[in-house]
C-alpha cells in the first residue's frame, strides 16, 4: 500500500444535523415563513418549523455560539460566540453566508439584538470584556461603543424605534445596592450613546430577559425570582411586581396578533399574560389599566425540562418553546403543546445503525440519554434517560432492542417499538461500560469496560458466558468476525487481542510502539485489521503479522478517536479530535475526502449497511448524516 496527501474527488454530503444547544438562553429565533434558528454549538442551523428535512447550515465560529437573534422580517440573523476569539457574524438569511464579521471583543459575547428598524445591532461583551457596541447593519462599521453595563449582561432588548433617537436595555444579575437595568440612547448621526439605570426602589432582583412593550412605554424584565417586573420607561422607575412562577422566568414574549405575551419558566412551565385594562388579577385585585396581568396562575403548559427560549411565531398565535433537555416544541394559547424535535443536550458518546433497516439509528449520550432515530424524517422514535445512571457511553441494535452501556456499570435494553426499559444487567463492569455490540446470529453480547475486562453475555437468558482478560486499560472498541467464533479488541493499554469466544482465550495480540489505541476496525476478509489513536496514525495490519503493514503519520491533526469501515470493504472513515472526518480507500490508503463535520471531537462513526450513508457523532451533541457523491464507492 502507498498514502497519498492527495484528495480524490469523492465528496461528503451533509444530509441533516441532529442536535442543538438547548441550554443558551433566548436563542431561538422565528422568521417570517416559517423559518427557525438555533444555535447547535459552533454552528447555527436554520430549518422550517414544518418539515425538519429542510436544513440550511451556518458556519462561521470556531467556538460555541453563546446568543443569536434574528431580524422581523427574516432577512438578517446575528450571532456571537464564547472563547477569546469571539466574533460577532451578521448573516444573510437568503444566501445563507456571512454579510459582516464583526472582530470587536475579545473574550466572549453575550448578547446580539436588532433594532426594530433592522438597521442596527447591539453587541455586549462579558464580565472580561466589558464593551457594548452599537453597529450599523448595511455598512458593518461601528456607530458607537462604551463601557458596559450591567456587568455581566444576561439579555438586551430594543424599544420602537422613535424619530432620530433609539433606545435599547439591557439588563443583568442583581447589582449591590444599585438595580441592574440600564437605557441607552443612540444618535447614529452623531455617534453618541448615554446610558441611565433605572430605578427600583428597594426591590433588588437578577434579571433573566427583557421585552419593550409595542408602544414602548414599559419594560417587561423576567427575574430569577420568578416574577416579572414592568418599568415606566418615561420616568425610569419600576412599576409592577408581577408573580408568575416558582424559580426563575426564562423568557418574555409577546405580543402576539391578540395582545397576549407568554412567560417562560425554569420549572419548564409556559404562563399566560395579557395587557387588557380592567382584568381581575389572579389574587382577586385589579391592576391599573395598561398594566400587564396575569391572566392565568396556573401554567397554560407544562414542558419537560427548563425553558431557555420562547419565540411567537410571526403571524401566528403559537409559539415555540426550546427546552435545556434538548426538546422544541410548539405552544398554543388554547393550552396544547406538541413536541417538534428532540435531541440530545450534551456530548453524543457513540451512534450505531440497526443491521436490518438502513432507516432505523440510535445514538447515546452524556446527558442519560438514548435515542432511537427515523432517518427517513429524522424524527425521534423515542428518547430514553436514566437520569441516575450517568453517562451513556455505547450502543448498539439488536434484533427489536436498544442495547446501550452506561457509566454506573449496567447494560440496558429499550424495546425499539415503546422506547420501554424491558431489562437491565447489573454490574457488567466496574467504572462503566466502554463499548458494546452483538454477534451477527444476535445469540450473544459483547461488552468492555472501562478496567479493561471483556465479558460475553448470552442474549436471552443476559447471563455471563465468558470473561476475557488481558487488557488492563479502557477498552475502545469491538468487532465481531463472521462466523461469530471470535472477538477482536483494542484498548487504551496499545493493544488489541482477538478471542476465540467459545473457549474463552487469546488467539492473537498486537501491540502499537507509540500511543494508545482509541478504535479499530475490522476489514471483511477477516484478516486485515485499521487502526487510530493518540499517535495521530493510522495503521493497517495483518493479524498473521507482528508488526503493521503500513502507517499513515499525521493523518489527522490530533488525537484519532473513531474509525468505520464500509460494508464492502472499499473505504473506511476516521474522526477525531481535530473534528474533521476523512474518507479514506482501503486498498491504497489513499485520502478520498476530507470535511469539518463537528465544532468538537468526533466521538463516533458507523456506515449505514447498504454503504450509503455515514453517521457521526461529536462532543457538540450533533449527530450528522452524510451521503456520498455517485463516485464515492471506488
Amino acid at each position: 500500500m502507498a498514502g497519498t496527501d492527495k484528495p480524490g474527488r469523492v465528496d461528503l454530503v451533509l444530509e441533516q444535523a441532529l442536535g442543538c444547544s438547548g441550554a443558551v438562553r433566548g436563542a431561538l429565533a422565528t422568521c417570517q415563513g416559517g423559518s427557525i434558528l438555533y444555535p447547535a454549538n459552533a454552528w447555527v442551523i436554520m430549518s422550517s418549523e414544518g418539515d425538519p428535512t429542510k436544513q440550511a447550515f451556518l458556519r462561521g465560529h470556531d467556538s460555541c455560539v453563546s446568543c443569536l437573534a434574528s431580524t422581523a422580517s427574516g432577512s438578517m440573523a446575528a450571532s456571537g460566540e464564547s472563547g477569546k476569539a469571539s466574533d460577532v457574524v451578521i448573516w444573510s438569511l437568503q444566501t445563507m453566508t456571512p454579510i459582516f464579521r464583526l472582530c470587536e471583543h475579545t473574550f466572549g459575547v453575550s448578547c446580539v439584538a436588532f433594532s426594530q428598524d433592522e438597521k442596527l445591532l447591539v453587541s455586549t461583551g462579558n464580565v472580561q470584556d466589558r464593551k457594548v457596541v452599537v453597529w450599523d447593519t448595511s455598512s458593518g462599521c461601528i456607530v458607537a461603543s462604551t463601557r458596559l453595563e450591567p456587568r455581566p449582561c444576561i439579555a438586551a432588548a430594543w424599544a420602537p424605534v422613535d424619530g432620530a433617537l433609539y433606545r435599547f436595555a439591557l439588563v443583568g444579575e442583581q447589582g449591590q445596592p444599585e438595580n441592574n437595568v440600564f437605557l441607552y440612547t443612540v444618535n447614529p448621526y452623531e455617534g453618541t450613546i448615554e446610558c441611565e439605570r433605572f430605578r427600583s426602589g428597594q426591590v433588588q432582583r437578577s434579571y433573566t430577559s427583557a421585552l419593550f412593550s409595542p408602544d414602548g412605554q414599559l419594560l417587561l424584565c423576567g427575574t430569577t425570582s420568578g416574577d416579572v417586573i414592568t418599568y415606566a420607561v418615561p420616568a425610569r422607575v419600576l412599576q409592577e411586581v408581577i408573580p408568575v412562577c416558582k424559580g426563575a422566568v426564562t423568557g418574555v414574549q409577546g405580543p402576539a396578533p391578540n395582545g397576549e405575551y407568554l412567560v417562560s419558566g425554569v420549572d419548564g412551565g409556559v404562563f399566560l399574560m395579557n395587557s387588557s385594562p380592567g382584568l381581575p388579577y389572579a389574587q382577586g385585585k385589579f391592576r391599573t389599566p395598561g398594566v400587564l396581568d396575569i391572566r392565568k396562575p396556573p401554567p397554560l403548559v407544562k414542558l419537560s425540562g427548563e425553558v431557555t427560549s420562547l419565540s411567537y411565531l410571526p403571524g401566528s398565535e403559537d409559539a415555540l418553546a426550546m427546552t435545556a433537555e434538548g426538546g422544541l416544541y410548539r405552544v398554543s394559547l388554547d393550552g396544547d403543546a406538541g413536541m417538534l424535535r428532540e435531541h440530545h443536550s450534551a456530548a453524543v458518546t457513540a451512534c450505531a445503525f440497526s443491521p436490518s433497516n438502513p432507516d432505523v439509528a440510535a445514538t447515546c449520550s452524556k446527558d442519560s440519554s438514548v435515542i432511537l432515530w427515523n432517518l427517513n424524517d429524522y424524527s425521534a422514535l423515542f428518547k430514553a434517560t436514566v437520569k441516575s445512571a450517568g453517562a451513556a457511553l455505547c450502543v448498539c441494535l439488536v434484533d427489536s432492542v436498544l442495547i446501550s452501556g452506561w457509566e454506573d456499570g449496567q447494560l440496558r435494553g429499550h424495546s425499539m417499538a415503546t422506547g420501554e426499559l424491558i431489562w437491565t444487567i447489573k454490574d457488567v463492569h466496574k467504572g462503566g461500560i466502554t463499548a458494546v455490540t452483538a454477534s451477527h446470529n444476535e445469540t450473544f453480547i459483547v461488552t468492555g469496560g472501562e478496567q479493561g475486562t471483556v465479558r460475553v453475555w448470552d442474549a436471552q437468558t443476559r447471563g455471563m458466558v465468558v470473561e476475557l482478560r488481558q487488557h488492563t486499560k479502557r477498552i475502545t472498541g469491538l468487532e465481531v468476525f463472521v462466523g461469530d467464533e471470535a472477538v477482536l479488541s483494542c484498548s487504551r493499554d496499545e493493544s488489541f487481542i482477538v478471542w476465540d469466544v467459545r473457549k474463552g482465550c487469546c488467539l492473537s495480540a498486537h501491540r502499537t510502539k507509540m500511543g494508545y489505541l482509541n478504535g479499530v476496525a475490522l476489514a471483511p476478509d477477516q484478516v486485515q485489521v485499521v487502526t487510530v489513536g493518540s499517535d495521530k496514525r493510522i495503521s493497517f495490519w495483518d493479524l498473521r503479522e507482528k508488526n503493521p503493514l503500513q502507517v499513515i503519520p499525521d493523518a489527522h491533526g490530533a488525537e484519532g478517536m473513531c474509525i468505520a469501515m464500509s460494508p464492502d470493504g472499499s473505504m473506511f472513515a476516521t474522526g477525531g479530535v481535530d473534528q474533521v472526518i476523512r474518507l479514506w480507500q482501503f486498498e491504497t490508503g489513499s485520502l478520498l475526502s476530507e470535511v469539518f463535520g463537528h465544532s468538537a471531537t468526533i466521538c463516533s462513526l458507523k456506515f449505514s449497511p447498504s454503504g450509503k450513508q455515514l453517521l457521526s457523532a461529536g462532543a457538540d451533541g450533533m449527530l450528522a448524516v452524510w451521503a456520498f457523491t455517485s463516485n464515492a464507492i471506488v
